[in-house]
């Protein structure tokens, strides 16, 4: 099956492209962050990409089961050529309960007609360690290359944890935080890239 040979060669390209780091927990505390909490992260450039977003606890009208709160996410890569992405996900349990699942989480990048150009598996992210009432910092290096010039959201996939329900949708899971939930497409929306044209003398 091609799906099968899809999520086979994920797997192996995560053994060889992503450099192994370390996850670790930070205790729970109210959201006082000099940071300005925001709906949307948003860059335009047409060499770098260096951002950090945070995100408020958000309504849980469209968020999955568990209460699983995505607080912050950094990011920093070249869009020109191959190099590393290094990211850092922050996530929160507010709920009083943890997954009982482990599900494969995915960085995504996709243009806003939902064509996809960077899928990556980020093999050390795994939802179901964050404790209820525990903060978890998840973060890692990904091997990446050249974006064309344009316009692309930067999500999360949380596909099923079942392999006959992968591809299905509606079986993702959608985290909490303002703006991050996206009912339509039923990804997770980090931020909104555009990579400008490069000038020419």
């Amino acid at each position: 099956m091609s799906e099968t040979r899809f999520a086979l060669s994920l797997l192996l390209f995560s053994v060889l492209n992503t450099i192994p780091v370390s996850s670790h927990k930070i205790p729970l505390q109210s959201n006082d962050d000099k940071e300005v909490l925001q709906n949307s992260c948003k860059v335009a450039t047409k060499k770098n990409v260096d951002l950090g977003c945070s995100f408020g606890h958000g309504p849980y009208s469209v968020a999955s089961g568990s209460q699983i709160w995505l607080k912050h996410v950094s990011l920093s890569f070249e869009v020109k050529g191959e190099n590393y992405l290094a990211l850092s996900l922050q996530f929160s349990n507010t709920g009083t309960g943890h997954l009982t699942e482990k599900r494969s989480v995915f960085l995504e990048v996709n243009d806003t007609q939902g064509k996809n150009y960077l899928r990556r598996p980020l093999t050390h992210v795994d939802l179901s360690l964050v404790e209820p009432g525990e903060t978890r910092v998840f973060a890692e290096k990904l091997l990446v290359t050249t974006l064309v010039p344009g316009d692309y959201i930067i999500s999360l996939w949380i596909p099923s944890a079942q392999p006959e329900q992968t591809y299905d949708r509606m079986q993702n899971f959608l985290l909490s935080g303002d703006g991050v939930a996206n009912p339509r497409t039923r990804l997770n929306d980090l931020a909104n890239l555009t990579v400008l044209p490069s000038s020419h003398h």
